[in-house]
């Protein structure tokens, strides 16, 4: 699940798909109708305030992913099968 922070004069929708775009490579217009859910744990992070907005889109077919910008790796789960992710990541995936 690719994370970063939103830009100055960002939609949050454009961030998600700039974000999943610099970490994987794959391309996908991610709109507001693709939002799930936000997560807004307080001190999840000592440095400054963050809240997480989750976006899902199904997709179909076979898609090649690469490693990009900061991520190590990159690979396709099940969602019921998640490995542990970085930072409180598999806290804040919820599935609708």
């Amino acid at each position: 699940m690719p994370e970063g922070f939103v830009n100055q004069g960002e939609l949050v929708h454009e961030a998600a798909s700039r974000e999943l775009m610099e970490e994987t490579g794959l391309s996908l217009f991610l709109s507001e109708a693709d939002f799930i859910s936000y997560y807004d744990a307080l001190k999840r992070d000592p440095r400054k305030r963050i809240i997480t907005f989750t976006f899902g889109k199904l997709i179909s077919g076979e898609f090649e992913i690469q490693p990009n910008d900061d991520a190590k790796e990159v690979d396709w789960f099940c969602i019921e099968k998640l490995p542990q992710l970085a930072f409180d990541t598999n806290l804040t995936i919820k599935c609708r």
